[in-house]
């Protein structure tokens, strides 16, 4: 696989007017400070970063900016960087982490026309294209889509591209480092203007560049990624992952920051114990022989050169950053500000921040469960069945749809579990016998009906997406995570997606909302599962699907899509068809 890289227009780095003189106040600091956000603009950006359907009218204010921050938290996979890390947890520590190698030295085959991409082999340089710090923000921040359409480079300067804005920052910090390493410049500045005046200014200086590593696969999924490899390299099936199927490295940049925002149309003039630490800054990468008056030339100089960004978006920006400070570990932050020398330590946490960028994904799902209704994911199929303590060894050996913690809890909870394992076994030997199951019902195997998604892209996104959905791989039953309790999935018909066999019709898609489950049904499906090494075969519903479909036809939306509630019955989904509202004039999300 080719790609192209290039880096963004050179003319896009301008001078602003130079700025009128004030003297900066408190309230300048405070506007870019994650707390300042209002409930409405909380809102806003829980459903500019994936949360479309938020239930927050009778949410309180603490409820929605703690929404925000599990969205931010999980959007940033602050888990997999720091493993074992959990929202709202204890402080992060960085220096835990080890540093990017050579990532202060530069690339100079990045320094290109905008016009002249370089162009680069996704195999032959997979281990140079691994060690771009910026490659890991472009392919994981933004969709395939998004990149094909480079919705970055030009983003709408409407509150609404906020979120696509920021990180698009991001990315060109990290395409910046990437490219001159810290030889050139070691700091970044953004600004926005007001009729034609710079209004806020957003300066970065980077501090460190960590390489986290992201959690490995387990071994079956390490093992289909080497049967994957072994079609497309030709490799051996055991051996080793290329470099490109390796599990790469997340980067995660430090940074030191200070945002201005001006006040009445006006920018605030840059208070000077920050400035005479990015004079520090300039002064290394100068000739020995350089003066004073010099080295503050070239510091100006920078500091009036930036990338020009809309002002609700170079906001966004600033609070995401302030957001992710509040993360760090006092400490640490303290120990990295200790190393100014003679500026007190209350001047600089006044005057500056010490936070960190990293590539933002999409909401799990799992998240956008929580963050969506508020209410806190329990996850069951893992705890036993009768008390609810940790199980996952001691398992119902004859529908294998529930877990004990021992053999005394799996005694004890028989009576209850009776009813629903006979159902279970049921379905596998008499599916055509109407008189065997409750009416209006609809049994569906919960087996994967995808093949997993092949670990050929540069930065595996999707397969990280599908492995923390909940989801199994091909062919297993999915695991029970709502126990005996009811829930909604979402049904489809693909129209065209049609099944040959004995029994004409569309094959069936359903999903839950947390993606714990995708499974699909339909006439001319072999049997249960396409993993023929299963003890088992659970075969078509046939009766229940033709009420299905007639179901649909009356109640559904345009004939393809109705949602219902189901529960799980040993390794089966059960639907239920009766007294179901009217969908059909609804308009689903």
């Amino acid at each position: 696989m080719r790609t192209t890289m290039g880096q963004p227009d050179p003319d896009m780095l301008v001078p602003p007017p130079k700025p009128p003189v004030s003297s900066p106040t408190s309230a300048t600091f405070r506007i870019g400070d994650f707390n300042a956000l209002t409930r409405a603009e909380a809102v806003l950006w829980l459903k500019l970063i994936g949360a479309a359907d938020l239930r927050s009218r009778s949410a309180t204010d603490e409820d929605v900016f703690t929404r925000l921050k599990h969205a931010l938290w999980d959007s940033q996979r602050i888990d997999n960087i720091f493993h074992g890390a959990v929202f709202s947890e204890k402080k992060l520590n960085p220096s835990t982490l080890p540093t990017w190698p050579d990532w202060k030295e530069p690339h100079p085959e990045l320094v290109v026309e905008a016009t002249s991409p370089l162009d680069v082999d996704g195999t032959e340089d997979a281990e140079r294209l691994d060690s771009y710090v910026m490659r890991h923000f472009n392919m994981s921040a933004f969709t395939q889509v998004e990149n094909h359409a480079a919705v970055m480079l030009n983003p709408p300067r409407t509150p609404s591209a906020s979120w696509i804005d920021t990180k698009a920052r991001m990315s060109s910090l990290a395409m910046n480092i990437t490219r001159d390493g810290a030889h050139k410049f070691l700091y970044e500045t953004f600004f926005s203007q007001r009729n034609g005046v710079p209004y806020s200014n957003l300066i970065v200086e980077y501090m460190d560049v960590k390489r986290c590593p992201w959690p490995e696969p387990s071994p079956k999924l390490f093992a289909q990624f080497q049967a994957s490899q072994a079609v497309k390299f030709g490799v051996d099936h055991d051996a080793p992952l290329v470099p490109m199927m390796q599990t790469p490295k997340f980067p995660m940049i430090l940074v030191r920051y200070q945002y201005i925002e001006g006040e009445d149309g006006t920018a605030s003039q840059r208070p000077s114990h920050f400035l005479t630490r990015l004079q520090e800054l300039v002064r290394e990468r100068m000739p020995a022989t350089a003066t004073p008056a010099e080295v503050h030339e070239q510091t100006t100089y920078r500091l009036q050169c930036g990338l020009e960004t809309a002002e609700a978006h170079l906001r966004m920006f600033a609070r995401t950053l302030s957001y992710n400070a509040s993360l760090l570990d006092p400490a640490w932050v303290n120990e990295q500000q200790s190393h100014w020398n003679k500026i007190h330590q209350d001047v600089k946490k006044k005057e500056t921040r010490v936070s960190f960028i990293v590539p933002c994904l999409r909401l799990r799902w799992r998240a956008l469960q929580e963050i969506e209704t508020g209410v806190p994911i329990t996850v069951l199929g893992l705890t036993c069945h009768a008390c609810e303590q940790p199980a996952e060894k001691l398992i119902c050996n004859s529908c294998k749809s529930v877990y004990y913690c021992g053999e005394a809890c799996s005694i004890a909870d028989w009576p209850a579990h009776k009813s629903v394992c006979k159902l279970s076994k049921r379905l596998r030997t008499h599916p055509g016998d109407t008189a065997a199951f409750p009416p209006g019902t609809f049994y569906v195997p919960a087996r994967t009906y995808f093949s997993f998604l092949p670990p050929d892209t540069d930065f595996a996104v999707d397969q990280e997406a599908v492995r923390f959905s909940g989801s199994t791989n091909v062919g297993e039953a999915h695991r029970n995570e709502y126990g005996e309790t009811r829930f909604i999935v979402q049904t489809r018909i693909e129209l065209g997606y049609k099944r040959t066999g004995s029994i004409g019709g569309e094959a069936v898609f359903m999903w839950d909302r947390r993606r714990s489950l995708w499974c699909r049904t339909g006439p001319g499906e072999r049997p249960s599962s396409r993993d023929p090494k299963l003890a088992h075969e659970i075969p078509f519903h046939a009766n229940g699907y033709a009420e299905y479909s007639t179901l649909l036809m009356q109640r559904g939306h345009q004939n393809q899509l109705i949602y219902l509630y189901a529960r799980r019955i040993g390794d089966c989904i059960e639907l239920d068809l009766k007294d179901l509202p009217n969908q059909a004039d609804c308009r689903w999300k």
